[in-house]
């Protein structure tokens, strides 16, 4: 008799639990996107002046750690909280154009960069004010030299006087390559210039109309030069003058009348205008002290004051 032996096999599966693909214990990616960014204000190319409001919104899923606030490259501000702002006082800072870049970082430190929003600083200064920032370093940035204001440890420009000498410095091709304080012989007293000589400078043109603005001049010698055209009708804002050479010039046509506003002590050779081609007699503020010698050239008239003294 035969025997059936059965063999029974019995398959063992592991009792581990498993795990579907999406149940991995793989980490979630992270999130390496920066936040977002919009600018509320300025509006690119805007020209602005006085106190300017930067200002932007920002958002990311991981909340906004900080803002900073680049312009020109320099930082200027950080904030921490919304809402996300600067309020920058463009009085500090040279006329012209600037860059301003927002830099908003995540709680992560993931960070974006939102740039290159040109806006144009033109400040205007009230010269009535006291403590109004109207005066400058050379270098342009504004500060102020009233000590009531602040304690000042820069040499102070006034900026109308320094808008004289850079129009000398682009209108006069023998000065487009001088450094502003180079130009001529100054005298600066209180941040204001109150003697300008440029004798003999190799000046060729016309005497700027801009001029007018160095209303605390004393001094201005422009003689023996190659300047032309008239005497511009701005130089009876310089009423604290007393002395002006013009002499030895090209200048012509006649004398206005405005020169009466000058502090000219005219006894005692304040004033000299010979050899140019000034026509015709001069106003009647010029004493009866000087000799007036008219000779006619190239059919002109032209007129020669002399000063007793001389």
């Amino acid at each position: 008799m035969k025997k059936l032996i059965l063999i029974l096999v019995i398959l063992f599966v592991g009792c581990e639990d498993t795990k579907s693909p999406t149940e991995s214990d793989t980490p979630p990616p992270v999130e390496n996107d920066g936040p977002t960014i919009i600018v509320e204000s300025p509006t690119p190319g805007q020209t602005l002046s006085g106190e300017v409001l930067i200002s932007v919104t920002t958002q990311d899923n991981d909340g906004i750690a900080k803002v900073e606030f680049f312009i020109n490259d320099s930082l200027y501000f950080t904030n921490n909280e919304s809402p996300y702002e600067y309020t920058w006082n463009t009085l500090s800072e040279i006329n012209g154009t600037f860059v301003i870049n927002i830099v908003s970082y995540d709680s992560l430190s993931n960070s974006s960069e939102l740039g290159d929003i040109t806006i144009h600083i033109l400040n205007t200064i009230d010269s009535s004010m006291i403590c109004n920032n109207q005066y400058s370093n050379i270098d342009g940035s504004l500060i102020s030299c009233d000590t009531q204001c602040f304690e000042s440890w820069f040499e102070c420009y006034h900026l109308n006087d320094l808008s004289v000498l850079e129009s000398f410095q682009q209108g006069f091709e023998s000065l487009n390559n001088t450094i502003l304080l180079d130009i001529g012989t100054q005298v600066w007293v209180g941040g204001r210039l109150v003697n300008l000589e440029m004798q003999n400078d190799s000046l060729i043109g016309v005497i700027p109309e801009i001029i007018g603005n160095l209303s605390a001049l004393i001094e201005l010698n422009l003689s023996y030069n190659e300047l032309s055209g008239e005497i511009p009708e701005s130089i009876g804002d310089l009423s604290k003058l007393e002395k002006l050479y013009l002499n030895n010039n090209n200048l012509s046509n006649s004398i206005p009348e405005s020169i009466c506003e000058l502090n000219i002590d005219w006894y005692n050779s304040g004033f000299r205008i010979h050899s140019n081609n000034i026509c015709p007699f001069p106003p009647e503020c010029i004493p009866n002290s000087i000799v007036y010698d008219q000779t006619c050239s190239n059919n002109k008239v032209r007129l020669v004051i002399y000063d007793l003294e001389e």
